[in-house]
């Protein structure tokens, strides 16, 4: 059986040929390997040409820059393989992953195969049972809810797996193209949610390497629009698929984390005042982030109620003052405070 590895790649020069390496070292060797270079300024699109002159598996495709997600569909488009999996372009995996994910595929039957996946060097385990097979009804009840644990990162990733081509093909599954945010998130939602058959293989298989090039290492002023957009389509697959037994809290959290952050850096780093506080106040004042804090204040604790008490109440300037605290750690120094004003009351 064929495997389609799908490679976006924007300026990862430094990083690519390990990762390219890793893959035309699989020991499973019947591959389709395609490359699409999303616009890259340094060398990448070079070394990529290079490498295609070398192995007839690989499929080398330049566009301008247009976002990973755009960048994926279009290797998704190209596919031929009958399992299809990503990986990211400063990435590297192991020479087994392939082989040993086929076979688990191949004696299941499964359109669906996740493994574990190293992050600096310590394995990552997914929090599914160990050499397990699922079916529809259990992907349901089972998987799909997991998206919103605070474990479920192996879970929800789709470059430890491999994936039946026909389950994407037939239920028209693609990456949302101008989402820099929980994209991958909202693709695995949506692949759980056709399944019908999937298997937990418990070993790392694919190595991560961090890099201080995404969301939340550079500061973007609408990122606070796409924070609260990925809400509203994560609250519309939920109800798509019907998904039960959700952790609403943990889910609730995660975005106000992303939100408040959002607000803590503009705050660092806008300087006009009247800009400041437009961006502020737009977030802050948007109906889906008040719905949310609405149901935060009566189930978070700490700061987080705190924070989301003061946004449901359209209280912004304390709301501001209580995100300050929180993101530049300072948080048990005002829970001092608080309680010093309280007790001279």
């Amino acid at each position: 059986m064929t495997i389609s590895v799908i490679v976006p790649v924007y300026n990862t020069e430094n990083y690519l040929p390990k990762c390219i390496n890793s893959i035309l070292s699989q020991t499973h060797k019947d591959l389709q390997v395609i490359l699409i270079d999303d616009g890259s300024t340094d060398k990448s699109g070079e070394i990529l040409d290079a490498y295609q002159k070398t192995d007839s598996r690989i499929i080398v495709k330049h566009i301008e820059n247009s976002g990973v997600s755009k960048a994926r569909n279009l290797g998704l488009s190209i596919a031929t393989g009958d399992y299809i999996a990503f990986v990211d372009s400063d990435d590297t995996i192991k020479p087994d992953m392939y082989e040993s994910l086929l076979k688990i595929a191949e004696e299941y039957n499964a359109e669906i195969v996740t493994s574990d996946f190293l992050f600096n060097g310590s394995s990552i385990k997914n929090s599914l049972d160990e050499n397990t097979f699922y079916d529809e009804e259990q992907i349901k009840e089972k998987v799909l809810p997991q998206f919103s644990y605070n474990n479920s990162i192996g879970v929800f990733a789709f470059t430890n797996k491999i994936f039946s081509r026909t389950l994407i093909i037939n239920n028209n599954i693609l990456f949302y193209e101008g989402f820099s945010y929980q994209e991958d998130l909202m693709f695995m939602i949506n692949i759980y949610g056709n399944a019908k058959s999937l298997y937990y293989l418990p070993k790392a298989f694919y190595e991560y390497v961090p890099l201080p090039t995404g969301l939340y290492s550079s500061y973007r002023s609408n990122s606070g629009e796409k924070f609260i957009e990925a809400r509203k389509r994560m609250l519309s697959l939920i109800k798509k698929y019907d998904i039960k037994n959700i952790d609403y809290n943990s889910f609730n959290i995660s975005f106000l984390y992303n939100i408040s952050f959002f607000v803590y850096r503009t705050n660092n780093i806008v300087k006009d005042r009247k800009q400041l506080n437009t961006i502020i106040e737009a977030i802050l004042r948007n109906k889906t982030v008040i719905d949310c804090c609405k149901e935060l204040s009566q189930t978070a604790t700490s700061f987080d109620r705190r924070i989301a008490t003061a946004i449901s109440k359209g209280n912004i300037k304390i709301a501001v003052l209580l995100i300050q605290f929180v993101h530049s750690g300072k948080a048990k120094k005002l829970q001092k405070m608080i309680a010093r004003i309280n007790g001279n009351r």
